[in-house]
């Protein structure tokens, strides 16, 4: 029964660096445990909600990380072991913090390394440049 449990946590705890890991890469697609949108399914059933991740490499090389829900967005303060610190400033500028635990979280899609934030810029211009001409 030991064995079982340390091989248990083990796996718990693989699983949480991994997604831990995946996290932190820009775009990562994934939901949250009870968080829901407000569409339904045809069965009445709310849809769960979609986040990504938004991650920007600073001028000083630290990666900063935001999960953004369509027009909601919190910042990372810390990927802990079991759970992940997230805070944000309501409109007179109290600060609002709140923690997620990383076994409610499931990954949709795996992101990518995360740039500087004129590379990402530029990505998006080039983007929005290649758009319009596929609408000529």
């Amino acid at each position: 029964m030991l064995l079982y449990l340390l091989v248990t946590l083990k796996h718990i705890s693989m699983k949480n660096s991994v997604t831990r890991s995946l996290l932190q890469l820009d775009n990562t697609t994934f939901t949250i445990a009870g968080q829901t949108g407000y569409k339904k399914d045809e069965n009445g059933n709310y849809l769960p909600k979609v986040f990504h991740t938004n991650s920007t490499e600073g001028a000083d090389g630290k990666i900063s990380t935001s999960f953004v829900a369509s027009y909601e967005s919190m910042n990372v303060a810390k990927f802990g072991s079991t759970k992940i610190t997230l805070y944000t400033f309501s409109l007179f500028g109290k600060k609002i913090t709140e923690n997620i635990l990383i076994r409610d979280i499931t990954i949709l899609t795996a992101g990518e390394m995360p740039v500087t934030f004129e590379e990402k810029l530029t990505k998006m211009k080039a983007e929005q440049a290649a758009a319009e001409l596929e609408k000529k």
